[in-house]
């Protein structure tokens, strides 16, 4: 394993059933899975099913652009 790798394995929490190893859910309030699903345009329960990886990376995204819109405002 790389040594980028490890140190995200690290970061990613693992649960470990039976010998497979899962992802755990991002933790994410009801409001911010909300707004994140309206903004992504897809259903909340397919939402709760996207990689982390995704998440964060939209996450970024619609945060980014709330930024923007506030400063357009002022």
């Amino acid at each position: 394993m790389l040594a980028t790798q490890q140190s995200c394995a690290k970061l990613i929490p693992r649960l470990t059933m039976q010998g497979e190893t899962f992802m755990r859910p991002m933790p994410l309030s009801a409001e911010t899975a909300q707004k994140l699903a309206q903004y992504m345009k897809v259903p909340l329960e397919h939402l709760m099913h996207m990689p982390q990886h995704i998440l964060l990376q939209k996450l970024a995204e619609m945060a980014k652009a709330d930024t923007v819109d506030k400063q357009q405002e002022e």
